[in-house]
């Protein structure tokens, strides 16, 4: 919500202006959120630092329009709150992990592209 004597632009009002327009604007932002989470948990896979720029970014696009997305939203700010909190205890770790699971997703993408697709002849 706004507070008290400020206005939308009139295109942002026009976009919410009637009921398909304003479906339509919430399907954008629900399938730009799902894109951004995907990413994140994809990136999960090689390493948790690199997960949380694309899942923030995710949740703060539905929070900008879903009541459950911003609570998870603040949920997240929360729960990554405490993990920098605990990178900054073991800097090194956390560079090395990260190094780790950068390398792992390039020997992956290597062999990948070397070897083929496994069962493709």
């Amino acid at each position: 919500m706004l507070p008290p004597g400020v206005s939308r632009s009139r295109w942002w009002t026009w976009l919410r202006g009637t009921r398909g327009r304003h479906q339509f604007l919430r399907a954008g932002v629900f399938v730009a959120g799902l894109f951004m989470m995907l990413l994140g948990a994809f990136m999960w896979l090689f390493s948790l630092l690199l997960a949380v720029p694309p899942l923030f970014v995710g949740l703060w696009v539905w929070s900008r329009e879903f009541h459950w997305g911003h609570r998870l939203y603040r949920a997240f700010l929360r729960r990554a709150g405490s993990l920098w909190a605990r990178i900054k205890l073991r800097p090194a770790r956390w560079g090395l992990l990260t190094a780790a699971g950068l390398a792992a997703a390039v020997a992956g993408y290597w062999a990948w592209g070397y070897f083929g697709l496994p069962g493709v002849t």
